[in-house]
C-alpha cells in the first residue's frame, strides 16, 4: 500500500509518460515498422462492435431514406429522374452532387426546372481551407451554380475522415453536425437535411453541442443481397422505368448521388471511404461505403436518436493515468519483493490486463453506446514493466538524490 502514496511512484509513472510522448514526437521512419503502423495505426478497437458484435439481421432497414443513384446521368436525365420521383410526394430531396459549370441550356433548363418543382431541396456544398480542427474554421466554400441553388438551400458534405481534405484515404467514425464559414455557421448535408424532415429530432442534436459526433452505423447498401441492406436504393434504370412502388417515396428523403455506374459497379471507387463494416479492418485494399450512404447512416442515427456518447479527452487520459499509476506501484513492489520474478509477473498482468481493457471497451460501446478511449492507457500499460524496471534499476537514484536536495526525503 505504501508505494501508492510514495513520491517514487508518481515520479516513474511520470518518466513513462515523459517517454511516450517524447517517442511519439520523434520524427523518425522506421522501415521495418511502417507496414505494420500503416495498417494498424487507421483503426480503433470499437471498430470491432461494429464489424464482428452488431447482428445485421437486429437492424430493421430505415424507411425514412431512400437512395438514388444517379450513375453517370447527365444533368438532363437527372432532371427527369427527379420529376418522375416528384410525382410521389417526397418530403425532401437531397443532391450530394454538385453542378458547379454552365452547360448547354438542353442540359441546365431541365434541371432547374425540375428542382423549382421540389419542396424541400437540399444543395451539396464542399468546404475548403480548413483553418483550425478544433473550431472547424474554414474559408472556401465550392456550391453549385446560382443558377440551381437559387431553388434550394446548401449545405456540406465533406466527410470527416481525419483528412482536413476530406478525402477517403483514412476510415470515417465521426461526423461533424456544423462548421464555421468564415464569419457564418453551416450546418453540415446530413444536419440540413434532419432539419427539414423532422425539426424536433434536429434540435435535440442541436442541444447536445458536440462539435463532432460518432456515426452510430446502421449499414450499407448491397444490391446483391437486398436483405443486408439497411437501406431503400434505386438504381438510374428503376427511377427512369418507375420500377418501385409510390408508396416508399411518400413523405421520404431521397438521398442522390453516385453509387457506381450501376449498383452492381463493386469496385468502383470515386467518392468511396472506408468505414468500421469494411470486412478487412486492417490493411483494407478497398473502401466500403459510397459518400451518399455514410450520409444516410448519419441521418437514420439523428432520426433515430441513437447517439453514441464518449468521454472528454482530459477524462480519458486521466484514466490512463491512474491507471498507469497504479501499474507502477505495483511494479516498483515487485521489482523491490520478488525480482527474479520481475518479468514474468509483470508480463502476464500487462496481457491480463491489456485483454481486460478491450474487453471494457467493447461491452460499454456495444451495450451502452459509450466510448471510452483507452490507445494511451494500453500504450502505457504495455511500456509500464520494461520502463518501471528501467526506473528502478537506473533513473531512481537520479530523482532520489533530486528529492534529497529539495528537503523532500
Amino acid at each position: 500500500m505504501k508505494y501508492i502514496f510514495q513520491l517514487d511512484t508518481l515520479f516513474a509513472t511520470l518518466f513513462i509518460f515523459f517517454v511516450i510522448v517524447g517517442i511519439g514526437s520523434l520524427p523518425i521512419s522506421f522501415d521495418a515498422v511502417d507496414p505494420v503502423a500503416e495498417a494498424l495505426k487507421d483503426f480503433e478497437s470499437t471498430d470491432i462492435v461494429f464489424n464482428q458484435l452488431h447482428d445485421p439481421a437486429e437492424i430493421a432497414v430505415d424507411e425514412n431514406i431512400v437512395l438514388i443513384n444517379i450513375g453517370e446521368a447527365n444533368r438532363a436525365t437527372i432532371a427527369k429522374q427527379i420529376d418522375i420521383l416528384n410525382k410521389y410526394q417526397p418530403k425532401v430531396m437531397a443532391m450530394d452532387i454538385r453542378f458547379i459549370k454552365d452547360k448547354t441550356p438542353d442540359q441546365d433548363f431541365p434541371l432547374m426546372m425540375a428542382f423549382s418543382q421540389v419542396k424541400n431541396l437540399v444543395l451539396g456544398a464542399r468546404m475548403y481551407d480548413l483553418d483550425s480542427v478544433k473550431d472547424i474554421t474554414w474559408h472556401s466554400l465550392e456550391t453549385s451554380n446560382p443558377k440551381f441553388t437559387q431553388y434550394g438551400v446548401n449545405a456540406y458534405v465533406n466527410v470527416h475522415t481525419g483528412d482536413a481534405n476530406g478525402g477517403g484515404f483514412r476510415t470515417t467514425r465521426r461526423f461533424i453536425p456544423r462548421a464555421k464559414m468564415n464569419d457564418s455557421t453551416m450546418l453540415s448535408f446530413p444536419a440540413k437535411i434532419a432539419q427539414l424532415f423532422d425539426s424536433t429530432k434536429f434540435e435535440k442534436l442541436m442541444q447536445r453541442t458536440n462539435v463532432e459526433e460518432i456515426i452510430n452505423w446502421r449499414g450499407n447498401i448491397y444490391p446483391d443481397d437486398l436483405m443486408k441492406s439497411k437501406f431503400m436504393v434505386l438504381d438510374v434504370e428503376d427511377v427512369l422505368n418507375e420500377n418501385f412502388d409510390g408508396s416508399i417515396i411518400k413523405d421520404k428523403i431521397l438521398l442522390f448521388g453516385f453509387m457506381g455506374r450501376h449498383l452492381r459497379d463493386e469496385f468502383h471507387i470515386d467518392d468511396k471511404f472506408y468505414t468500421p463494416l469494411n470486412e478487412q479492418l486492417a490493411g483494407r485494399a478497398y473502401p466500403d461505403m459510397y459518400g451518399v450512404v455514410v450520409h444516410a447512416n448519419v441521418i437514420s442515427m439523428i432520426l433515430h436518436e441513437d447517439y453514441i456518447n464518449y468521454l472528454p479527452n482530459f477524462l480519458n487520459a486521466l484514466i490512463a493515468f491512474i491507471l498507469c499509476y497504479l501499474n507502477v506501484a505495483l511494479f516498483l513492489y515487485i521489482a523491490d519483493k520478488a525480482k527474479i520474478y520481475y518479468d514474468l509477473i509483470t508480463k502476464i498482468w500487462q496481457l491480463v490486463e491489456s485483454i481486460a481493457l478491450m474487453t471494457i471497451v467493447v461491452i460499454l460501446m456495444s451495450n451502452y453506446n459509450l466510448k471510452i478511449e483507452f490507445t494511451f492507457a494500453l500504450i502505457a500499460i504495455l511500456l509500464s514493466g520494461d520502463l518501471t524496471e528501467l526506473y528502478a534499476g537506473s533513473i531512481r537514484d537520479i530523482f532520489l538524490k533530486l528529492l534529497k536536495k529539495v528537503g523532500l526525503t
